[in-house]
């Protein structure tokens, strides 16, 4: 089961590219790690990833089992490349089940090989994928490269390729996203388009880094359950303790991306994220955490565990403040003034799950972010992760609608307060218009002629009064 990938350079640019890698080939080799999933995925991936002259003959991969379900690979087992293709026999030192992160810390213990390259079981590797990442890691070893991560679908195994004008990023509730490269990035990756992409984030499953630097930088953070926030913790740890994270497009990877977690998560996969997240934030985020906390306030009632090792790693390779990460590494996340909920009494303003172009409304507050978390930016902007309110009109009873952030003026409002009261107006930056509920039953949050005496364009933030 292979697949053709969609190819991102020219003839010439091919030719230097050979011409880079070639002396690196036989020079650096991976070890493989992956956990339990369906025979005809596990053999497609076990197939794929040796498919390429970067891989050494006779080289060993492991197979390190987490808290998949393994009812269809009872027993972890390792494979050979040889000769006459995949020998697989079981892994006779299996220690359990352990999560992703504990899983990995374990096949990276047994590793020998001078570049560690995790990869999911879910995932079909195309053809020359591996030299790319050897290269740029053999340049620098401080370098974690990643490949373009493409579709492959569950139902069909049609293979989609994935746009190379993507990285990875996050919003302040530290969910990961894919977000389009800066019209700047575009415009230089138009002119090469095997230029390496950096990435804020990684989106945790696959990637290549040198074994002596993952040890050095203290592999992953072991008190962290089955998975998720290891993906953050090991991008923010590489970025403010002097290593890079890289995209690298000449390298393409297929994933089977699932409807359903196969891993069982104790007390709930929603609180097992919200712990692996607090430790990460916690750890490197300092006092930026608290818009973490203001975007998921839930996240403060789950415990998080003892961080005091990871602190003193944090002193030990005298990483740098989140502020410097922010500044050097990610400055399009825009830090806000204010975030939390907007409201209006007892009622929030609320997307009602829609998206651009939407309108938005009022709910009931709900005091758990979602849906009501909005941040008032330091350029004026009312955001929803990368949707911003905007005014398309400058006729009084306008609807105002989500629209992608741009910081036009169509996008600016002010607070505005009276100081002998507690009511705020939010005033658009450029119009005498004021956002009311006067009409949401019908359409929505509209933009009227401003009047402080209207208690339908009054609002305050933070979370609103609970009902008793």
């Amino acid at each position: 089961m292979t697949h053709n990938a969609p190819v991102t350079w020219g003839k010439e640019q091919g030719k230097r590219l050979f011409e880079a890698f070639s002396h690196h080939r036989l020079g650096i080799v991976r070890n493989g790690f992956v956990w339990g999933r369906t025979w005809i995925v596990s053999l497609s991936f076990l197939t794929s990833s040796s498919d390429s002259p970067g891989s050494a003959r006779g080289e060993k991969k492991r197979f390190c089992p987490n808290s998949s379900d393994l009812s269809q690979t009872t027993r972890p087992f390792h494979w050979t490349c040889g000769p006459g293709g995949i020998v697989v026999r079981p892994d006779v030192t299996r220690h359990g089940p352990g999560g992703l992160m504990r899983s990995r810390v374990r096949g990276a213990e047994n590793a020998t090989a001078p570049v560690l390259t995790f990869l999911d079981s879910h995932v079909e590797c195309n053809k020359n994928w591996l030299e790319p990442l050897l290269e740029r890691i053999a340049e620098d070893n401080t370098r974690v490269v990643c490949p373009i991560i493409d579709v492959i679908s569950m139902d069909s195994f049609q293979y989609i390729g994935a746009s190379s004008d993507l990285r990875g990023g996050f919003d302040w509730n530290l969910v990961f996203k894919w977000e389009y490269l800066t019209r700047e990035e575009r415009a230089k990756r138009a002119e090469d388009p095997t230029r390496p992409i950096r990435t804020p984030m990684i989106a945790g499953g696959l990637f290549s880094i040198d074994r002596q630097y993952f040890d050095h930088l203290g592999k992953y953070d072991l008190q962290m359950d089955v998975w998720g926030g290891e993906n953050l913790e090991i991008s923010f740890r590489v970025w403010q303790c002097g290593g890079s994270l890289e995209i690298i497009p000449c390298s393409r990877v297929g994933h089977v991306f699932r409807k359903r977690h196969p891993y069982s998560f104790p007390g709930g996969s929603g609180n097992v994220f919200a712990r692996n997240t607090r430790r990460a934030a916690e750890v490197w985020m300092d006092s930026y955490k608290q818009y973490y906390y203001d975007a998921v306030p839930l996240a403060k009632n789950i415990p998080f565990g003892n961080i005091d090792d990871r602190l003193a790693l944090k002193t030990k390779l005298q990483c740098k403040p989140f502020a410097w990460y922010l500044k050097n590494v990610y400055p399009e996340l825009a830090v806000p003034f204010t975030l939390g909920a907007i409201q209006q009494g007892y009622y929030c303003i609320d997307t009602l799950g829609h998206l651009i172009g939407g309108t938005v409304g009022l709910y009931q507050c709900h005091h758990t972010g979602g849906n009501q978390e909005w941040g008032l930016t330091d350029t004026h902007a009312i955001k929803h992760h990368d949707l911003c309110l905007t005014v398309t009109s400058e006729v009084p009873g306008v609807p105002v609608v989500m629209r992608p952030c741009d910081f036009s003026l169509q996008q600016q409002w002010s607070k505005v307060s009276d100081d002998t009261t507690d009511v705020v107006l939010l005033k658009h930056s450029t119009l005498s218009l004021c956002l009311s509920s006067k009409f949401v039953p019908d359409l929505g949050l509209t933009a009227e002629q401003c009047d402080s005496s209207q208690q339908n364009q009054h609002w305050s933030f933070g979370q609103s009064k609970a009902r008793r």
